[in-house]
């Protein structure tokens, strides 16, 4: 990437390590010249000739003598050379050809864009130039701004911004140091406000650099991941451009060579911001030359104008990026054939804008619609989106997509997350690629079409406070994708369908909140299950063929009225999932613990809050990974379990810890009462614990009470460690 400091780096390396070789030479800003351009590449060489032989150096006369001076006179020479700004193969070729070109110890640095290059020469090193982190970017800026190292104070927020808007990219971040040095306040407001619609030209033209030597379809890919598909995963990326008519599998990794993009952790599409404002501003200029016809288009008033007039410029827009964030009020357009004239209508996000009249025509080419806050009731009729990748329509009136069934061979997800007019989804059989489904907080939705529990690729469905959904459409599901099913908070569910035999995949299920008596007796064979959350529903047993779940992680039944009377799964076979990290079973009105939770030895997380406990089991000092015990709201609880301190296959290494003990008698406001517990200092908290509290403040217990680990608004009276003999209790009285 261009400005990211390379060619500083290669300076500062050249002046500290000159000295240790024979002679050095620093080719700077070699750019563009190629074998195309003898001449320019015969001054190169000659340079080089000039900065290592001195006064004993040769004239070039052609491309190829130069070549044969530089292999015949350095041969047994131990020399320094730095290449700055490489960009093209004979660059490499003629001047520093091959290591039989030097002699022994010579060092040849490399500045360049293209990592093509250096892979193709075989280098023995490469290092990444990257991003400057906040303190250093800070102090760079400030350098150029302020003269030293921090900013003039009530410069401090402003500094901060011009720094975050900069993204550490050094060339940046001196030149808006030199704009503003000795700038007033109004300034660099001003300024802020400027640079984030038009960048410095200074800035733009040393990133152009990169872009000027792309092809036209590098330049297309680059221009849609800027616009509009930056930040999405890698694989939909790709399948989108190939479907647009690119070539993303040699673009891409083009792209990726020449440092305009990078693939974060999440394997999603990513590239610098200034790379990203560079692109839009690249298509500014181009439309001013193109008498208005525009390709993309993202501020709000642009939007509204071409809405409104319906200009025959519009026809060739492709990208309509209108960021919600950045959208605080609502606007109408009355003319409902405003996009009629968007045949190559590609991207579309928006929101808050409102169409009394509705949408007669949304263009079939789109591949991605993101519309929040949508004012109409159903899609256009005519609109048949073959080619649509994402769809998501949060927040809107919505309450149908559209009445007929056509295929949606890549359509990937859906969300219309809080369309609270929602009644109905249509059928979804022809969306065989369709791999997400959120439907979360569509409360006017009753029930599912057929189809969802059937489909054969969904991974991801949310169906958490859709409050009227009374039936999920099927008795079965037969979903063998299906990695997360989230249904919490759908307070009529009252049957969750069996699951079909090849439900292998699922791993995530969430049915808290819902009204449903009993997991289905086929939880069992989920036998990748790691997260199973029933809290706040009916249930009274958790059926006993959970116990075949030997991948459960975490386990929530909070306020579920749990049997005491040693049935059901809890006091016969939950010993069988001792791989279990986390265990709630707060307020489940449970009079005793099961024996077996000794077993548990994995557990780190352990919930039993608001239980009518009298004695916790013995052998829940077995527990020797456990990091958290909540016993808060106890009120019979008689008095603390003497846990094990731990000393090994620990999260500290082996050092020994001790629990820490938080006990109160009278009433705290639990929900207001912070642990601060990171699973690394064992704590035990017995809140609103009386009896405890009146039974343990003279006992013996082995661990030690740090006050430290308290973060509660309650006044040093209230406060109070009691010492006895043997080790303090922290009380709250």
């Amino acid at each position: 990437m261009s400005g990211i400091g390379k060619t500083t780096l290669a300076e500062v390396v050249f002046q500290v390590i000159q000295n240790k070789f024979q002679e050095s030479s620093f080719i700077e800003n070699i750019k563009d010249i190629s074998k195309d351009h003898n001449s320019d590449l015969c001054k190169l060489q000659q340079k080089i000739l000039d900065d290592v032989l001195k006064e004993e150096s040769i004239p070039v006369r052609s491309v190829k003598h130069g070549q044969t001076l530089l292999r015949t006179k350095l041969h047994d020479m131990n020399v320094l050379i730095v290449l700055d700004d490489v960009n093209h193969a004979d660059q490499f070729m003629y001047l520093v050809g091959g290591c039989e070109w030097f002699g022994p110890g010579t060092r040849i640095i490399v500045t360049t864009t293209n990592k093509d290059l250096l892979n193709a020469h075989k280098v023995n090193e490469i290092f990444m130039c990257e991003e400057l982190n906040g303190e250093d970017a800070l102090s760079l800026f400030c350098h150029s701004a302020f003269g030293d190292g921090h900013p003039t104070r009530g410069y401090e927020k402003l500094s901060d911004d011009i720094v975050k808007y900069t993204g550490g990219l050094p060339i940046a971040l001196t030149v808006y140091g030199s704009l503003l040095c000795g700038k007033e306040e109004k300034y660099w407001n001003e300024i802020l406000k400027k640079v984030q619609k038009y960048p410095h030209k200074e800035v733009l033209g040393r990133l152009e650099v990169g872009y000027d030597r792309l092809d036209t379809d590098q330049k297309l890919t680059f221009m849609y991941i800027a616009c509009f598909v930056k930040g999405r995963d890698i694989d939909l990326v790709k399948d989108i451009l190939t479907d647009v008519g690119l070539y993303p599998e040699c673009g891409i990794p083009d792209l990726l060579n020449k440092f305009l993009l990078t693939i974060n952790f999440d394997d999603c599409v990513w590239m610098h911001d200034l790379l990203q404002q560079m692109c839009w501003e690249i298509l500014r200029k181009e439309s001013q030359q193109c008498n208005g016809k525009q390709i993309a288009i993202k501020y709000l008033k642009e939007v509204l104008d071409i809405l409104s007039s319906q200009p025959e410029e519009s026809r060739t827009i492709e990208i309509i990026n209108l960021e919600s964030h950045k959208v605080k009020v609502d606007d109408c357009i009355d003319d409902s054939s405003c996009f009629s004239k968007m045949r190559k209508l590609k991207f579309l996000r928006i929101s808050n804008i409102h169409f009394p009249q509705g949408l007669s025509y949304l263009s079939n080419d789109l591949r991605i619609l993101e519309w929040y806050g949508c004012s109409l009731k159903s899609l256009p009729s005519m609109f048949e989106p073959k080619h649509i990748f994402q769809l998501e329509m949060r927040a809107g009136q919505l309450e149908t997509l559209w009445e007929k069934s056509f295929d949606l061979p890549n359509l990937r997800s859906i969300d219309l997350s809080f369309s609270r007019d929602l009644t109905k989804i249509p059928d979804l059989s022809s969306t065989p690629k369709l791999v997400k489904l959120s439907l979360k907080g569509c409360t006017k939705l009753k029930e599912l079409h057929g189809s969802v529990l059937s489909h054969k690729r969904l991974e991801f469905v949310n169906l958490s406070g859709c409050t009227h959904l009374q039936n999920l459409g099927k008795s079965k599901m037969e979903m063998e994708a299906l990695v997360t099913l989230i249904l919490s908070g759908c307070s009529n569910l009252e049957y969750v369908p069996e699951f079909g035999d090849n439900m292998k995949c699922l791993e995530h299920l969430y049915v808290d909140g819902t009204n449903i008596k009993n997991l289905p007796e086929s939880t069992g064979e989920l036998y990748n299950l790691r997260k199973l959350d029933a809290s706040e529903t009916s249930i009274q047993a958790i059926p006993l063929s959970i116990h075949y779940l030997t991948k459960l992680r975490l386990l929530r039944a909070h306020r579920c009225e749990l049997s005491s009377q040693g049935r059901g799964f809890l006091f016969s076979k939950m010993n069988v999932i001792s791989g279990i990290r986390e265990l709630d079973l707060s307020y489940c009105k449970l009079s005793v613990v099961p024996d077996c939770i000794g077993l548990l030895h994995r557990l780190v997380y352990l919930d039993l809050s608001g239980n009518n406990l009298v004695f916790l089991p013995a052998n829940i000092s077995l527990l020797s990974n456990l990091r958290m015990l909540c016993l808060n709201n106890c009120k019979r609880l008689q008095s603390l379990p003497k846990l094990s301190i731990v000393t090994k296959d620990s999260l500290n290494y082996g050092l020994q810890m001790r629990f820490n003990y938080i006990v109160s008698e009278k009433k705290v406001d639990v929900s207001k009462f912070h642990v601060a517990s990171n699973y690394i200092s064992p704590m035990v908290s017995c809140l609103n614990c009386p009896k405890v509290a009146e039974n343990e403040s003279g006992s013996h217990l082995a661990e030690r009470i740090l006050n430290s680990y308290l973060q509660v608004s309650l006044s040093l009276s209230q406060l109070c460690s009691v010492e006895s003999p043997f080790a303090p209790i922290c009380l709250l009285f």
